[in-house]
């Protein structure tokens, strides 16, 4: 594997300090209107934020413990509205992609009773066949429900993998993930890549290369591939490349361009939603969502620069 240095410094701002102004003021935003963590919105915030303030960005640690402590509280799953005599154990079924995202996001506190709660419910949670079921509007993706499921497995099997939890099936989430047709959306083989890494798997090339065929040209990937690329499938391939240490310097630092050169003024990016009834247009929380994503891709490849 080729070694790799650290960039020089430069004196302008990078894509991602850019991207922390939106992503901390539309993130509060949300927790004081909506008043609820969501299965996108605050655990991507805590998850980009947390991975700037580790790379020495401008992130307050006082407010990221805050946001951390208030969006592993369970009783804000719900809205204000809903919490009153809130079945605590039924929301957590309802919320199985937050809770695996917010272990993934926060890969400290092992200790934390959240942390526990969370990984124990997830176990319970498992199906006979392996598979843990997309909740909220996932399932209202534009790719096949399967597809949604599997993409919800993978990414419950690895959170739980790195949180040293042995009491699920691995096995069968894995043969759950791979049955079926080709997969069509850049997260389902990004995701698998990360999987396979964690369990040290001999296939690890295969699904590197699974991932780096479906680059587009311009260095982006699509949300559904082949399709226009965009920050959200973009930041989560370069997220997988980063945190497996795969030799792909060269696709790296194409797809590091493509998010540089489509940042916007605001410091966030344009994606289109990814359920079907967007229609392929920029939606708020897919912008929130694929900021976030470019951020935490970013910043797992900084090392990787060639």
């Amino acid at each position: 594997m080729p070694s790799f240095t650290l960039a020089e410094p430069s004196a302008e701002p990078t894509a991602a300090a850019k991207a922390i102004e939106y992503l901390k003021t539309e993130g509060q935003s949300w927790m004081a209107d909506q008043g609820c963590v969501s299965c996108h919105q605050i655990p991507a915030m805590v998850w980009s934020l947390g991975s700037a303030a580790g790379h020495g960005l401008d992130v307050s640690d006082e407010e990221l413990s805050q946001w951390i402590g208030w969006s592993t509280d369970a009783v804000n799953f719900v809205r204000p509205t809903q919490r009153e005599g809130v079945d605590i154990d039924k929301t957590l079924a309802g919320n199985i992609d937050t809770m695996s995202a917010l272990m993934l996001a926060v890969p400290g506190q092992s200790d934390a009773p959240w942390r526990k709660q969370f990984a124990e419910k997830l176990c319970s949670e498992q199906a006979e066949d392996g598979s843990w079921k997309a909740c909220g509007q996932l399932p209202a993706q534009k790719r096949p429900k399967l597809e949604t499921t599997q993409a919800t497995t993978l990414w419950v099997t690895l959170a739980l993998m790195r949180n040293g939890t042995n009491a699920f099936d691995a096995d069968a989430a894995i043969r759950f993930a791979d049955e079926g047709p080709e997969a069509k959306s850049t997260e389902w083989y990004a995701v698998r890549l990360l999987v396979a890494a964690e369990q040290g798997s001999d296939q690890l090339d295969a699904h590197l290369q699974n991932l780096l065929r479906h680059q587009n040209t311009d260095g982006g990937w699509g949300w559904i591939t082949g399709a226009k690329s965009d920050a959200l499938a973009t930041g989560i391939a370069l997220y997988a490349l980063g945190e497996t240490g795969v030799a792909a310097s060269a696709e790296i630092a194409k797809a590091r361009q493509f998010l540089q050169s489509t940042q916007t003024d605001s410091g966030s990016w344009k994606v289109p939603g990814t359920k079907t009834s967007a229609k392929d247009k920029p939606t708020a929380t897919a912008n929130y969502w694929g900021t976030a994503w470019a951020v935490v891709g970013m910043l797992s490849t900084e090392s990787q620069i060639p």
